[in-house]
């Protein structure tokens, strides 16, 4: 007789989720990911860890489940973004920053898209790492625009003096790791000079890269300036099209409780072409399909013609 193990029902939070994708992340750096899931030693690893970091006595089964939820998740975001030009990074709500008629036209699409309008992927940093290369072809990264008069600047600027301390620290040695002062005869007032080009070596070098960082930044600045001229400019074309006559058509059929050769189907059909109602019937099917028939409901075939 088979006995059956009462295995516990998975219970994924915040907290247990983050700590999930930071192990991945983990056996995903170590080359335990070869393709698109773990190896048997990876998926052992991430089994003995889970168990060891959250107390939780998942088995790989249950892991790998979440594994394939996160995944597809990640899958519908990356086509959300794939492909994209002109987006920006709402750092506040961390998620994409676009025009309310991007967002409108993504959620004709699927309107699944709609859910990260106020708040994107929770750990989008670790899903990235774990499923960019995977999952996504067309996938664009969207990093928060720093300001350079904020806390940004002090934090780059720290970063770019850790480089040529580390720079400073390899001077000091050789191909074998050893340090030569260690093993240096020659008297301290000849190693000065030494020291002395060292440092002009530095400075040359500074100076070298703040030029070179300065460079950077007008560069950053025109791309972001051809970026916005770029998306202003095909959110107006866009925006034309999808509110064409025969997009809104292809709505029809979308709009709920709304029949073909129905008086409601007939009016609607009255009211195209005239463009302002057009764009309303197409912003209306971006936030809820339903809301069409209410709003039909205000016209009769009576005074149509007084429209």
């Amino acid at each position: 007789m088979v006995v059956c193990e009462n295995i516990p029902k998975a219970r994924w939070d915040d907290t247990n989720t983050e700590l999930f994708l930071k192990i991945c992340v983990e056996e995903v750096q170590a080359g335990n990911r070869p393709h698109t899931h773990f190896t048997k030693e990876g998926w052992k690893n991430v089994v003995s860890k889970f168990v060891v970091r959250t107390s939780l006595s998942y088995n790989y089964k249950q892991l790998k489940n979440k594994w394939d939820s996160l995944k597809k998740e990640f899958s519908l975001w990356a086509k959300l973004v794939e492909h994209q030009t002109g987006l920006g990074w709402d750092s506040a709500k961390r998620t994409v920053l676009a025009s309310d008629e991007w967002w409108e036209r993504k959620g004709q699409e699927n309107l699944e898209y709609l859910k990260w309008r106020n708040e994107g992927p929770k750990f989008l940093d670790l899903m990235e790492i774990c499923f960019k290369d995977v999952v996504a072809t067309g996938y664009m990264v969207l990093v928060p625009y720093a300001d350079p008069s904020t806390d940004n600047e002090v934090s780059n600027q720290n970063v770019y003096t850790q480089m040529n301390e580390a720079e400073v620290d390899t001077d000091n040695f050789d191909d074998d790791g050893d340090n030569p002062e260690q093993f240096n005869d020659t008297p301290r007032g000849e190693t000065t000079t030494g020291q002395d080009k060292k440092r002009q070596k530095m400075s040359r070098r500074e100076r070298k890269k703040s030029a070179n960082e300065k460079l950077q930044e007008s560069f950053d600045r025109l791309i972001i300036g051809m970026d916005n001229m770029s998306r202003i400019s095909n959110a107006r074309v866009d925006n034309d099209d999808r509110c064409s006559i025969n997009k809104c058509m292809e709505l029809l059929d979308m709009v709920p409780g709304l029949e073909r050769g129905s008086t409601q189907f007939f009016l609607m059909l009255r009211l195209l072409p005239k463009k302002s109602y057009r764009k309303l019937f197409v912003s209306l099917m971006g936030i809820d399909p339903s809301l069409v028939i209410g709003w039909l409901s205000k016209f009769s075939m009576d005074n149509i013609n007084q429209i």
